[in-house]
């Protein structure tokens, strides 16, 4: 790792900028109360929960008429009543939250869970060497992809 020394303290000069994004949008169920917040129910505690197991933090929120917004120390978090769409750099291991993701959706909609899309998109990564599992080449993301989304396709 390249660093520069800046007042005797070593500073690292590598940061991953590039960003994965995962979005997901879940079909409501015909019987669904209108009424019901969906995936905007799941509280920022349980946000808080899944985007930790992944490496990142809420830093702060801010929610309307629409949608919730969850600035994060690697990005953004937003939810609809039906979808999640999670932007992060860095080092973090996005695709590791899907199990979790998964089961706030099936809790959210009431026991049915049925993925109307899924799109997980990325650049090519400056430093591929840094990268946790899941995200250790474009190869491992798709199986791990294939892995999740296999029982329903």
């Amino acid at each position: 790792m390249v660093t520069q020394l800046f007042n005797d303290i070593d500073i690292p000069l590598l940061f991953e900028g590039v960003e994965k994004k995962l979005e997901i949008k879940y079909r409501i169920p015909e019987y669904y109360p209108k009424t019901s917040g969906g995936l905007r129910d799941v509280d920022e505690q349980e946000w808080g929960y899944l985007l930790k197991s992944f490496g990142c933090n809420i830093l702060n929120t801010i929610k309307n008429e629409h949608f919730d917004a969850y600035l994060l120390s690697e990005s953004s978090l937003f939810v609809y009543r039906n979808r999640a769409i999670l932007k992060t750099c860095g080092t973090t291991r996005l695709l590791s939250c899907l199990p979790l993701l998964e089961q706030y959706a099936r809790n959210a909609f009431e026991g049915e869970m049925i993925v109307e899309y899924a799109l997980f998109t990325r650049r090519n990564y400056k430093y591929p060497e840094k990268q946790p599992t899941p995200h250790s080449s474009w190869e491992e993301e798709k199986l791990n992809l294939k892995k999740h989304f296999k029982k329903r396709l």
